[in-house]
């Protein structure tokens, strides 16, 4: 009995130790994401993506021009949703080699923004060779319950990819496990 006692434990320990832990890409020690519970995804059935690779970002905007732009969204309003849209949350992206100035957008994105805690945008994610940059000072993407749909998503989804470590964009976009769709949401910008 002691002997099989041993050979589980040793079972166990080395399967935990071998298991990968699965990376987080939101900084969760950030004040902005602290209160949002990154186990509660949406299923990825109600969510699609849209990629606009002609996006340049703003005319006379001082910084360097992004290699377009990735919007993810709701299918369909969430039930008791407070606001009228479908939650989104859409990304400017940029080549790894632009990291400072994705930084300067990023935080200055953050600066401009009157919006608090979860409902600040302007974050940024590295994946693989690209950036990622949240261009909205606000995201609504809470529940009527205040609870974030798409980051915890867009942390489960990013997360996957990044252990694919994609080196292109075609490469990243492939490793998406959602449907490319057409989005009814219009930006100014």
């Amino acid at each position: 009995m002691k002997k099989y006692l041993v050979t589980l434990t040793l079972a166990f320990s080395v399967n935990a130790f071998s298991q990968k832990k699965q990376p987080i890409i939101y900084d969760s020690t950030d004040v902005a994401f602290r209160f949002i519970d990154f186990s509660i995804i949406d299923t990825l059935d109600n969510w699609n993506y849209e990629l606009d690779l002609t996006y340049r970002g703003f005319k006379n905007d001082s910084l360097k021009s992004p290699i377009g732009r990735i919007l993810f969204f709701r299918k369909k309003r969430l039930p008791g949703r407070v606001y009228i849209a479908s939650p989104y949350i859409r990304f400017n992206i940029y080549p790894i080699t632009d990291s400072l100035m994705a930084n300067r957008y990023s935080k200055r994105t953050m600066g401009w923004s009157s919006c608090g805690g979860p409902f600040r945008g302007g974050e940024l994610l590295v994946v693989g060779n690209f950036i990622f940059v949240n261009p909205d000072v606000c995201t609504y993407c809470m529940t009527a319950k205040y609870e974030d749909t798409c980051r915890p998503l867009i942390d489960y989804i990013f997360s996957k990819i990044v252990s694919q470590n994609p080196t292109s964009l075609d490469q990243l976009i492939s490793h998406l496990p959602l449907k490319k769709g057409k989005s009814k949401i219009h930006f100014v910008n």
